[in-house]
Parts: structure tokens; sequence; C-alpha cells
């Protein structure tokens, strides 16, 4: 699809274009021309998004549409949106237009000559552009880009009439063999990056790259080439170079003085070939050297090599892969495991299967599995203590249930007349003497409990009363539920337990909650209490083992006297069991000479 020229011009009132989406490649200044727009009047808006544009050399004014300052062209609204594929680059295919470079706006041309170019009816003519035969040369407005692609053209031989101002030349993917000879470039002063990988090169003449005063990109890997004696890379290259590939070949042997010119070089492979005792120190005096691969060569474990390639290797950073030496005895590769060789007149060789090889560059890895063993078993020894932390109340319990040992608690000598108060609602009197109290009187251990309607004294004043059962008892379980929180008498239950709890610093108070409370419902107290401490809930799995590891441990002697009371208490019908005044906490009373009187206590 195509706008042509002046389609929105004489249109006084347009005010927006909508052309989202349609199927535009390019577009040329005068397509989007309007009439001239007064400076008090805003220009239309222009929307080009989801078009497919071409990157190409009439493309490239739209890029500063919105810059111009212009009042008869519109204002592209999405400019920032518009995306374009670009007609030559082997790294993008697409690319947002406002972010592509001025020289990958390109054209296709076939031959061109310059305006000022007064031999173009000759052949040989330097200003004359011809592309050569099977061959893509582009260009862009200025002329400061002019790529000449001849890859995979089946060249056996470089091709004729390459343009002299070519600033990129893509070679690879051919079959030149010996065919590169030397200035085979000569007079090409403007090319910056050659491609010449893949193409089957043996030999390197002397001088081939002679004249390329600003080539900066050189790709040579992936071809035949079996040495370098020096001379290769002279001819202007030392100030320009900055980027040389020479991996993935057959070098064997390169001269000392082969890279030493290149004074500009920052990366240089020569991974994946031959070399066994190439004096890689050498290279340091290249001042801007910052990344060299060297892996994938035989390099020589012989003490006299490695006693000076050694300690470069463990000084330097620019190397950027892994380095192996072995040793090459009988046609076979051998390690040499010992790294310290520097007094050595000869070395010594242990054959091993070829699963087992190691290198003395490498060997650091062979702690790589002690050293993953170890952060997995620090790993596993963290998450462990954090699950510990995490659960350590369960196992607590888990463990004085199954062994009665008390983990990371100190036992501490608490005399009391009872083991619990059990502090409840009359309203769950049923729950406490059928599912609470049985249990825990007749289990194992046998605990003493002091309950309301059998062991508070009575001609006792109540607070008194509630007092002295907190005080006779090493705990006190709360039974808290609905029924609970509505009375006052319970509530003064709370605040006694747990003004004791205040006082000697013992966790004396034990929360068992039966049935779902609203907590809008609860005393602030005992808010603040369940918020900051540990209670039981009815219901859980556990509920009989963390109330037993709450209450304090039973002594043996103690257990066979509450075992006898238990067993006498629980044979004898509750209306025939003794009254609460022959209990133990009234005679604990008496003990103390207090003087009561009857009072009877209903909650």
């Amino acid at each position: 699809m195509q706008v042509q020229a002046y389609t929105f011009f004489k249109k006084p009132n347009l005010t927006r274009v909508d052309l989202f989406g349609n199927k535009i490649t390019s577009l040329t200044p005068n397509a989007l021309r309007i009439t001239s727009v007064p400076g008090s009047k805003t220009l239309p808006e222009f929307f080009l998004g989801g078009n497919p544009f071409q990157c190409d050399c009439a493309l490239e004014w739209l890029q500063r549409v919105n810059m111009a300052g212009a009042r008869n062209q519109p204002r592209v609204a999405d400019l920032e949106s518009l995306y374009c594929s670009l007609l030559y680059d082997r790294g993008h295919a697409y690319i947002p237009l406002v972010e592509a470079l001025p020289s990958q706006f390109l054209c296709q041309y076939e031959t061109h000559c310059f305006a000022l170019c007064h031999c173009c009816d000759f052949d040989a003519c330097d200003c004359e552009m011809t592309c050569p035969l099977n061959c893509t040369c582009y260009y862009d407005q200025a002329w400061s880009a002019n790529v000449v692609d001849c890859s995979m053209g089946n060249h056996t031989a470089l091709p004729t009439k390459i343009p002299m101002d070519a600033t990129q030349l893509y070679l690879d993917g051919n079959t030149f063999g010996e065919g590169l000879p030397s200035h085979a470039f000569i007079g090409r002063k403007r090319l910056r990056v050659l491609y010449l990988n893949g193409s089957d090169i043996t030999v390197l003449h002397n001088r081939s790259f002679n004249g390329l005063k600003e080539l900066r990109v050189l790709h040579l890997e992936s071809n035949l080439i079996t040495q370098l004696k020096g001379y290769e890379f002279d001819g202007g290259l030392s100030e320009s170079l900055q980027e040389l590939f020479l991996q993935d070949n057959r070098i064997a042997v390169i001269h000392d003085a082969t890279f030493i010119s290149l004074k500009q070089l920052r990366i240089l492979k020569l991974d994946g070939n031959q070399l066994t005792s190439f004096t890689a120190w050498k290279l340091s005096v290249l001042p801007s050297l910052n990344i060299l691969t060297l892996g994938r060569n035989p390099w020589s474990c012989e003490c006299d090599f490695m006693q000076d390639f050694q300690p470069w290797m463990s000084q330097v950073e620019i190397v950027k892969d892994d380095v192996s030496c072995y040793n090459v005895t009988d046609d076979t590769l051998m390690p040499y495991t010992e790294p310290e060789c520097a007094n050595r007149t000869e070395v010594t060789t242990v054959s091993l299967p070829p699963k087992t090889r190691k290198t003395i560059l490498t060997q650091h890895l062979d702690q790589l599995p002690i050293l993953v063993g170890s952060a997995l078993a620090v790993l596993v020894l963290l998450i462990v203590i954090v699950l510990v932390f995490i659960y350590r109340q369960e196992l607590r319990v888990m463990c004085y249930s199954r062994y009665g040992v008390r983990c990371c608690q100190r036992r501490a000598a608490e005399p009391a007349v009872f083991d619990a108060f059990v502090s409840y609602s009359s309203k769950d009197e049923a729950w406490v003497l059928e599912e609470l109290a049985p249990i825990l009187e007749r289990g194992d251990p046998p605990y003493r409990l002091c309950l309301h309607y059998r062991d508070l004294p009575v001609g006792a004043y109540l607070a008194d009363a509630i007092v002295q059962a907190v005080e006779s008892s090493r705990r006190t379980i709360m039974v808290l539920s609905e029924n609970f929180i509505r009375s006052e008498w319970c509530r003064f239950e709370f605040k006694s337990a747990h003004h004791q709890v205040l006082r000697d610093r013992r966790r004396r108070l034990i929360v068992v909650l039966l049935g779902e409370i609203p907590h809008r419902d609860l005393d602030p107290d005992i808010r603040l209490y369940l918020k900051t401490n540990t209670y039981l809930q009815w219901g859980d799995k556990l509920f009989w083992e963390k109330l037993r590891y709450a209450l304090p441990d039973v002594p043996n002697n103690q257990r066979r006297n509450n075992l006898s009371v238990a067993a006498a208490a629980a044979a004898m019908p509750l209306s025939q069991r003794p009254p609460s005044n022959n209990s133990n906490l009234h005679r604990h009373n008496n003990q103390q000479g207090s003087n009561t009187t009857s009072v009877a206590i209903h909650i």
C-alpha cells in the first residue's frame, strides 16, 4: 500500500488522520505534506503504527519529522512506537524507527557514479560503484555506508570490481583456498568490517590486508589456516584493528610477532585450534586487549612451557574460557597433575583412562563436588534449624509425650497442694466433669485438680478463696468460653491467675479455648494474653499431649497417692463424695488458722 504525494494537501480543517494497521511500507515527505498551519493553530495528528515499514534510505526523514519545526508536516503522535525492518543487518530484523542509525537506512544499488566523477565511461574508475557478480550492494543517502554482500556466492577467488568505497564486505561461506593473495584489498581505504569466515582459506599471504587502514573487525574463523608466520597483519592494521576472530582453524604455530603491532586490538579469539606452546604471555604488551580465548587447544604440560604459561594465566583476567593442558606420549593424551614444575627437568606421566583425565589449569574444578556438597549440607542444616525453630513447641510436646523428657526446659521445685486449679463457668461444668477432670485425674500420670464444687473452702469470702486456690496450685487451667467471658467472677479468676504469673515469672496459666469466641467480646487483659502466649484449642489432635506438657511433672510418690484418691473418688457417686470442707485446700486453710464463714458459690 502506498500513500500518494499531496494526499492531505489543501485540507485546512484537518485535525486527525488514523492510518494505523495498514500495509504501508514506505512514505515520502510529500506523502504527508499538508497546507501550512499558522502558528496559532495546533498541527494535525497522524497515527501510523501497525504498518510494516521498511527502513530504507527513503524513510530516514520520518525519524525526524516531529523535530523539523516545519508547519507543513503533521505531528506523528505514535512515532515512538513505530517499528521497521532493516533492509540489511545481520543482527536485527526489526528495530524501533527512532533508534535506527543513519547507516542502517539503506537502499540497494547495481551501479552508481558520483556527480563529480569524470571517468565513469572507463572500466578502471575508483569513483564508479559497480556491484560485483553474485553479490548484493547497499548504500545510505550520504554514502557513508556502502555494504557489499558476497556471502555464499560460490566464489573461488575474490570478486572483481569490489567498490573502492565499500565500508562492509561480506565474503563468508565461499571457497577461496589459497586464493587470498597479498594486497588483495588494496585501495579499500574505507573498509571497516570484513568477513572471510567459513571460506576454506588455508594460507594468509604476506600483507594480504595491506591498505585497510580503517579496518576494525576481521572475521577469519572456521577456515583451514595452519600457521601464522608473523607478517599477515602488517601494512596498516596496527592503528585500526580492534576485533580479530581466528577460532576453529587448524593453527598450530603462531610467530611471536604476529599480533604485537596491533595496538588497538580489544578482542582476539584463538580457541579451537592446535596450539601447544604459543607464548601467549607476550600478548601482555597489547594495552587494549581485554578479551582473549585460548580454550580447546592441546596446550603442552611440559615444564619448560608451563613455568611461564601458568603464572601468567593465574594473574591475567583477559582469558575468557577454560584452558586445558595435556602431555602427549605415544599418541595418547595424558594429563599432567602436578602444577608446580619450575625445578623439574622431566615430566612423569601416569596412564589414566580417558574418562579420568584432568587438567592442570582446571584442577580447581575437582573441588567443585566438595564445595557443592558442603553448600548443600549447610543449606539442609539451615532448613532443619528453621523447621525446628518453627515447630519447636510441637517437638517438645512430642518428646515429652513419648519419652517423658522436657527439652530445653529446666525443672524447678514447685511445692503446692494441687497440680492445677480449674477455672470455668458453671455452664461448662458438664464438660469439665465428663471430659477434662476424668482424663487428668485417672490418667498416667494422674494430676490433683482443684475443682469448684469439690475443693474450694466453704465459708470463705469468694475472692479470697479464688486467690487461695490459685496460690495453692502449681498451674491454673482456665476454660475460656462464651459462658466464661460473660461472668464477672470468672474475669476476676483470670486476673488473679495472671497477676500470679507476673509475680513469679513462670508460666502458671494454661488457657483452653472451648468453642469459637468472638475477639470483640474478650476482656482486654484476656485479649492481650492470647496475643502474646500459646493457648490450647479443644479439638486439636495433640490437645492432651500439649496439656500434659503444660502441666507440671508429678513425682512418683504423689502419683501413688493421686491414683488411690482418684480411684476411690471415681468409684463413689457424685452425691456421696466427701463435702468440700474436708478437702485438701480446706485443711490447708485451717492449718493457717483462718476463720471462715459459710458461702455458697455459683458461677
